[in-house]
């Protein structure tokens, strides 16, 4: 993935097709000492910038924390997430 890649991504669905409700974005949140995933509404963010995005209630999201970009049709646009293994006929005995 390129560096603009997130930005290409979310440009597409807040300027051009806009296929933000039902879609989110999946971000990696960190502190405590532990990161988990958290989802967030397209509908939440308001301003689109290279490097950040900001949400409805303020809040800045460095573009870099983004590991996931599904849009309102379901279409995965951008993932760094790796995709979950399937069970293999091969290991069964």
């Amino acid at each position: 993935m390129r560096p603009g890649d997130i930005w290409l991504a979310l440009a597409k669905i807040m300027y051009s097709h806009g296929d933000k409700e039902g879609g989110y974005v999946t971000i990696i949140e960190r502190g405590g000492g532990s990161a988990r995933l958290r989802e967030i509404p397209l509908s939440r963010i308001t301003v689109l910038k290279k490097g950040y995005i900001i949400l409805d209630d303020g809040t800045l999201i460095p573009l870099h924390r983004i590991m996931s970009i599904v849009d309102g049709k379901g279409r995965t646009l951008y993932s760094r997430l790796e995709p979950k293994k399937q069970a293999s006929s091969q290991n069964s005995v």
